[in-house]
């Protein structure tokens, strides 16, 4: 599977032509199938912070995470779902995480409560 990407009005877009949003966040967040497409930092954290994967949200609901700030950006998926990362599914329920800044993934949504890492750069660490 291959994320097709647009530009619309200088910005990028999903394969649908839908302008990706980027939010910012200083704490913890959980992901709501509606903020598919969006493309999430810790800018301005001073700490670690957690995104919690949506538990069966639509086929085709993707995020996108970069790290922004030089703290652990850890992703959980739900406790019945693995993410699918470096070609390697872990363990149902186990967080990734990356520290460094610009490291980043996109994760799509693969069923069975699956996210399947579509592109990364730098080190994601598995619990």
């Amino acid at each position: 599977m291959q994320l097709a990407y647009g530009i619309k009005h200088g910005l990028k877009t999903d394969p649908s032509g839908h302008v990706l949003q980027i939010q910012n966040k200083v704490a913890s967040y959980q992901l709501l199938a509606d903020h598919s497409g969006t493309l999430f930092t810790n800018a301005g954290a001073t700490g670690t912070i957690t995104f919690s994967l949506p538990v069966n949200p639509p086929p085709g609901t993707y995020f996108e995470f970069c790290v922004a700030a030089a703290f652990a950006l850890r992703i959980d998926p739900p406790s019945t779902g693995a993410i699918i990362i470096n070609a390697a599914a872990q363990t149902d329920g186990a967080y990734v995480f990356a520290d460094a800044l610009n490291e980043s993934v996109t994760l799509v949504y693969a069923g069975n409560n699956d996210w399947r890492a579509m592109a990364t750069t730098g080190t994601w660490t598995s619990e």
